[in-house]
């Protein structure tokens, strides 16, 4: 199985920041993973979308929990966590994570899951300090940081990698909240890398073709404004006839927003 590879390896014009020398195989561009259990991802993309969750249409608070789809703005420039089928062409070689203003694509979908070694009921409202893997929805990866740099900004790279039978340390990322007990809907959060203490974060600097109008996604040791992201659409699944300090008592019920 082959994905396009985002040369961004290159030269950064004075003017603009963009990258010279990204290339594209027009034979490779397409992304389309086949397997069962990305189907089965992407299907809850499409209900996702087709069935957007907004906070003024819900009674109460929106409570972004585990198993929530969900997408992730940055409060300062608003623009979305994004993947594509595009490798980057230097650093790690994995797959890209980009910015974007557009709201209506799949590829801005994200899954919240536990960590891989502490179990998480669907459900569960995600409360600060929260160990969590953000999953990519319609490729299955894990949105992971490490030791390379980002191409444009020298920061530390944010990429997608893994699959559900493959994961490691890099995948998992901390959630703090800053105006909430628990994490609700439109409201600002950090998310922290754990291995490496760094906060994702969202650059203004811009790529240039084939992924014009695509910003950078980093990870650095910040809490400015470009290092917050609120939860905005998506598909929400909370508990309700129990107490936030006892989610998995008995009389806690399952419901979802749909």
């Amino acid at each position: 199985r082959t994905s396009s590879r985002l040369g961004l390896a290159g030269d950064m014009d004075a003017g603009g920041g963009q990258m010279a020398g990204l290339a594209c195989s027009h034979e490779n561009s397409r992304f389309i993973n086949q397997s069962v259990n990305m189907r089965s991802i992407f299907t809850i993309v499409l209900l996702a979308w087709i069935t957007l969750v907004r906070g003024e249409e819900m009674a109460g608070p929106s409570h972004v929990t585990c198993g929530s789809v969900v997408k992730l703005r940055n409060s300062q420039n608003g623009r979305h966590l994004h993947s594509l089928g595009v490798n980057y062409g230097s650093g790690s070689g994995q797959q890209a994570v980009v910015g974007t203003h557009a709201g209506d694509s799949s590829e801005s979908m994200w899954v919240v899951r536990d960590d891989g070694s502490t179990p998480c009921s669907q459900g569960t409202p995600i409360q600060s300090g929260f160990r969590l893997r953000l999953q990519h929805a319609q490729t299955g990866k894990w949105l992971h940081s490490h030791g390379h740099k980002s191409p444009l900004s020298g920061n530390q790279e944010v990429s997608c990698f893994g699959s559900n039978q493959q994961s490691d340390p890099g995948d998992i990322w901390v959630v703090e909240l800053k105006e909430t007990k628990v994490w609700e809907q439109d409201s600002p959060v950090l998310i922290k890398h754990e291995s490496t203490g760094a906060y994702l974060g969202s650059g203004k600097k811009e790529y240039g073709n084939p992924i014009s109008g695509y910003s950078e996604m980093y990870a650095a040791k910040g809490k400015g404004g470009e290092h917050m992201f609120m939860a905005t659409d998506g598909v929400s699944l909370f508990l309700t006839k129990c107490s936030l300090t006892r989610p998995h008592a008995h009389s806690c019920s399952l419901v979802s927003s749909l």
